[in-house]
């Protein structure tokens, strides 16, 4: 945590360096990350943390050289707590854009049974 209240919370999201400021103590990542970010992707479900729609991942340095991950409920963390930390959202899973994948059956003459295969569309 910021050695006091006047520090910058400062953080990794999505793998962009963030400093946090003017937030209240009690404010939640899951509020911070959807009004203030404009990340949608994390969601409310329960709010009491037993559902998991508001899942993201946070990664903490474990002290020897390694990150420690870990799946946390963004609608109970609070904000504070993230200092030094980074935090990875459904966002960041998009990292170029989505191209469509084209299914098909075949029959598999063999077993008689059909099997799908995924392919890459053909652009």
């Amino acid at each position: 945590m910021p050695a006091n209240g006047n520090d910058p919370i400062r953080l990794v999201l999505n793998g962009e360096r963030v400093d946090v400021s003017g937030v209240s103590p009690q404010a939640t990542l899951l509020s911070w990350l959807r009004e203030t970010r404009q990340l949608p992707g994390t969601k409310e479900g329960c709010a009491e943390g037993d559902c998991g729609a508001c899942t993201v991942v946070v990664a903490e340095s474990r002290g020897d050289g390694t990150l420690a991950w870990k799946p946390v409920n963004a609608c109970i963390r609070l904000i504070p707590s993230l200092d030094g930390k980074a935090v990875f959202t459904v966002e960041s899973l998009r990292t170029r854009p989505a191209r469509s994948i084209r299914c098909s059956r075949r029959s598999s003459s063999a077993t008689g049974r059909s099997a799908a295969s995924a392919r890459p569309a053909s652009r």
